[in-house]
């Protein structure tokens, strides 16, 4: 039987990741997207997971745990806002870990980070505040014109191909600057479902162990 969210909190640690299949009509496009190109597509997005103690937090508190993430928070059935400005975003944005439990998920993981992966020598917090400020989404409030202007901000990430404040490919970049990817790999073709493995990318895993868990939602739809 797998463990709850509540059972796991406590061994989610700063910078561990994320992995989610959310039942959203992007995660079915880009679950489809990843089993024809990877061969899986049991989890479409991903997220790091920060702290006031390890980067500035805009509203944050201290003994909370959040998600930085790049993703669109307006196509959630009940949307779960940014921390730092109050409003739904497109692209990079920090999210409440405990109220994104409560959305629905098909799958979610948590992938525990090894212990002598984090370095103490490196200035995490200058690090990570620079990459915030180079992944900082646009707001999204569901309005006709900022719904154009967001599809316009993508089309353009894509035809670019690059790394940029929209780019989902945010957090395999991210992790790379920490030193938990090698720079060989391209960030912008790494998609999440490779971080559990199902990769034909040579790179050692960063994680010690990866838990598939049930969040808190009365809404968990268990993937078949």
């Amino acid at each position: 039987m797998r463990p709850t969210y509540q059972e796991i909190k406590n061994k989610i640690k700063p910078l561990d990741l994320i992995l989610y299949k959310s039942d959203s009509i992007y995660d079915y496009v880009m679950s489809i997207t990843e089993t024809y190109a990877i061969g899986s597509g049991e989890f479409t997005q991903c997220g790091i997971v920060v702290t006031t103690d390890l980067m500035d937090i805009d509203n944050g508190k201290p003994d909370e745990l959040y998600l930085w993430e790049t993703t669109l928070s307006l196509l959630s059935e009940h949307p779960v806002k940014d921390i730092e400005t109050g409003t739904l975003k497109y692209g990079g944005q920090i999210r409440n870990l405990d109220e994104l439990m409560n959305l629905k998920y098909e799958r979610i993981a948590l992938c525990s980070l090894l212990d002598q992966t984090i370095n103490s020598e490196i200035d995490y917090k200058n690090e990570l505040n620079r990459l915030k400020r180079l992944f900082n989404g646009i707001r999204c409030d569901g309005s006709f014109m900022s719904i154009i202007n967001v599809t316009l901000k993508w089309l353009y990430n894509i035809v670019s191909n690059t790394t940029s404040h929209m780019s989902f490919g945010m957090v395999p970049y991210i992790y790379q600057i920490l030193g938990f990817l090698p720079r060989k790999i391209d960030p912008n073709d790494f998609a999440p479902v490779e971080f559990a493995g199902k990769t034909d990318k040579e790179f050692v895993s960063p994680f010690k162990e990866i838990i598939i868990f049930v969040p808190q939602s009365k809404h968990f739809l268990l993937n078949k």
